[in-house]
């Protein structure tokens, strides 16, 4: 119920029927499923989510036939894992902790859920003795930075830099290994830096565009001059679906963004969509191992899959914006006080000038 999950669960819902396991962490948020399901089962043992987006709560008691399935669990639990395996086909992965920032001020989930949590769905997958596809939803940056004119290709050796991007690279490696070592069908993607609907407030661009919002200014980290490579959510959940249909077993695909831009162009170019002053952007110190670029080629998956992004960043960034605004109410619950706390921790660490620490 995350991000790419819940986007990619519209993306595939016509032709497939769905179970989504989701911990309902911060980052997840029942709401992004509404008009898919209005049912959430709960298995023995867990908790009422304190979010529960005004969805039923069902014991879960066995695997319901439903299009979608909608189930609270973890991926440490390898006993739901098995339950919920022998009901499926294939998998694929998006279970993890993603915001960078975070991962300075605590890395331990990341470790825990990224890399922890990969190896036990990975075990049960072995252990079902079924042949089972797996599609492991990578990131770019465990390629850490790339060159000027660089684009890394999947057999580039990798250098991740900062506690995130690591549990991701073990990640990674790991799902290479049990394709290697034990059989197992998984394929690996690895996309570039996404943005659209549903995405968290943590972001960037979501982060940008409520701060804008708010009233608040948009920090931007130190000179503003890093590159992104930015895919719409909707491209990249076309390329997974398009990976887990037909992708190789044992396959690495780079799925690249449409075009690249610097920071302090997204956030140029998000005030005039949100029609305020660019002297909103407030200029903090620089976060800690902050990767200059990030840039993949994306050569591969055109030839052997065919597929390439069609929405340039102009048209995505003008819907994104405009998700944003009709649904103001949804990202204005998440702004509550943890997630204020944060924004206060981190950014008044860095010398923002409305959070600065005394």
């Amino acid at each position: 119920a995350g991000f790419i999950g819940s986007n990619l669960i519209r993306e595939m819902i016509s032709d497939y029927r769905i179970i989504c396991l989701d911990r309902l962490t911060y980052a997840g948020n029942p709401r992004n499923l509404h008009g898919l399901t209005d049912t959430l089962h709960i298995p023995p043992g867990y908790d009422k989510p304190e979010r529960d987006g005004g969805l039923k709560m069902t014991p879960l008691s066995k695997i319901p036939e439903d299009d979608l399935v909608f189930v609270l669990g973890n991926v440490s639990d390898q006993q739901l894992l098995s339950r919920i395996l022998k009901s499926v086909d294939g998998v694929i992965h998006l279970a993890a902790e993603t915001h960078v920032d975070r991962s300075y001020l605590d890395p331990g989930p990341f470790i825990e859920n990224d890399f922890l949590g990969t190896y036990n769905l990975l075990e049960a997958i072995r252990r079902t003795k079924r042949v089972l596809r797996m599609v492991h939803v990578s990131t770019d940056e465990i390629y850490g930075t790339a060159a000027v004119n660089q684009k890394f290709v999947e057999d580039d050796p990798i250098n991740p830099t900062n506690p995130y991007s690591v549990s991701k690279a073990a990640a990674d490696r790991l799902v290479a290994t049990y394709n290697r070592s034990y059989g197992l069908e998984t394929i690996i993607v690895r996309p570039s830096n996404n943005y659209g609907p549903n995405q968290h407030i943590e972001k960037l661009i979501p982060f940008f565009i409520t701060c804008g919002m708010k009233g608040l200014p948009l920090f931007l980290y130190g000179d503003g001059k890093n590159v992104r490579s930015w895919i719409y959510v909707e491209d990249c959940c076309r390329a997974i679906r398009i990976v887990y249909e037909k992708g190789k077993s044992g396959g690495v695909y780079n799925i690249p963004g449409f075009e690249e831009r610097e920071n302090r162009e997204i956030a140029t170019q998000l005030c005039k969509l949100l029609k305020i002053d660019d002297t909103r952007i407030e200029y903090v110190k620089d976060r800690p191992g902050h990767d200059q670029r990030y840039s993949l080629n994306g050569g591969l998956i055109l030839k052997e899959l065919g597929f390439k992004p069609t929405t340039n960043l102009k048209v995505g960034l003008e819907k994104t914006v405009r998700w944003y605004i009709e649904n103001e109410g949804l990202w204005r619950e998440l702004w509550d006080e943890d997630f204020n706390g944060y924004v206060k921790e981190w950014y008044g660490g860095l010398g923002a000038s409305s959070f600065k620490k005394s």
